[in-house]
């Protein structure tokens, strides 16, 4: 199907008029009423009847023109998507982040992005607003930033994985384990874990300590609530459990330690998921750039790439 005949279809749908919408489109009206009738053909229904001298969508036209004006829509929204990505500049872009802080590198290479694009809006939305795979492919999110399980391949999405995570325990600075260097699973045999807020959106988290618990083979007891994915880590201290993490925690409760995991069955890695047929191509772009900087700043943290 042409785009200038949907064009042309969409033009004499709001004028119910060929003479109209051919004089908008410098066109004669026999021109474009010949168009009309050949579209028809190939689409294998008429689009429109003639009621009272004027022109009037059938009801297989009036569907068509709903669809029509969607795609018209999206095609405008390409070309201009492709025309700011070849200006190299960016627009708008929406980042969601799952856990309590910003995924390693992401900040520094923020700040880089918005030197280059001072005027571009930049939303940074938490977990609790949609999990990854229905925030992605709703389009109410251009790039989710995530700490999921290494088997964790939602269908429809990319995903990237841009750090092998080492995985921790958060425990109080009293736990009598809190001075050991590393620790297992079975360390913590007999131990009351914190999970992830049921409440968030997201449920990448919460999946990991959940099925990592029950194929550990320990006994365990849960410690189960509804606070905010900030504050949650804040009950350790005040010893209502301990709680696994899939990367070290940065923003470390007061009185907590944590400690890294020798070994869990199902590890996990920080990585960048964006739908397969829904991203925007300016965020892919900037998917590349960041991949490619945080692999740069991992060469020259530690001297080769990991």
């Amino acid at each position: 199907m042409e785009l200038n005949r949907l064009q042309e279809f969409i033009l004499i749908a709001t004028h119910r008029s060929i003479t109209k919408a051919a004089a908008e489109l410098s066109l004669s009206p026999a021109t474009l009423s010949a168009r009309l009738r050949t579209f028809e053909a190939s689409l294998g229904t008429p689009l429109f009847s003639r009621e009272a001298g004027e022109l009037q969508l059938t009801p297989a036209g009036q569907q068509f023109y709903n669809h029509a004006l969607e795609i018209s829509s999206d095609y405008e929204n390409l070309k201009q998507d492709l025309k700011d990505l070849s200006n190299g500049e960016l627009k708008r872009l929406r980042i969601a982040v799952s856990g309590t802080s910003l995924p390693l590198h992401l900040g520094p290479f923020l700040d880089m992005i918005n030197l280059q694009n001072p005027h571009f809006s930049l939303e940074i939305l938490d977990d609790t607003h949609h999990t990854i795979t229905e925030g992605l492919l709703s389009e109410h999110v251009d790039l989710y930033f995530a700490t999921a399980m290494n088997r964790f391949h939602p269908e429809g999405l990319i995903r990237n994985s841009f750090v092998s995570s080492q995985q921790y325990v958060v425990m109080p600075a009293s736990h009598p384990l809190s001075s050991r260097l590393t620790l297992s699973l079975t360390d913590l045999n007999g131990e009351e874990f914190i999970l992830y807020p049921k409440s968030s959106g997201d449920s990448s988290l919460r999946d990991f300590q959940l099925e990592n618990l029950k194929a550990s083979g320990i006994r365990y007891s849960i410690y189960e609530n509804n606070s905010s994915p900030i504050f949650y880590q804040l009950l350790v201290p005040i010893g209502k459990g301990v709680f696994l993490s899939p990367s070290y925690v940065q923003n470390l409760p007061p009185n907590s330690v944590c400690i890294p995991l020798d070994s869990v069955p199902y590890p996990a890695s920080s990585a960048l998921f964006y739908s397969r047929e829904k991203c925007r191509p300016e965020a892919k772009k900037f998917a590349r750039e960041f991949l490619n900087f945080a692999k740069e700043m991992r060469t020259n943290d530690h001297g080769k790439t990991i």
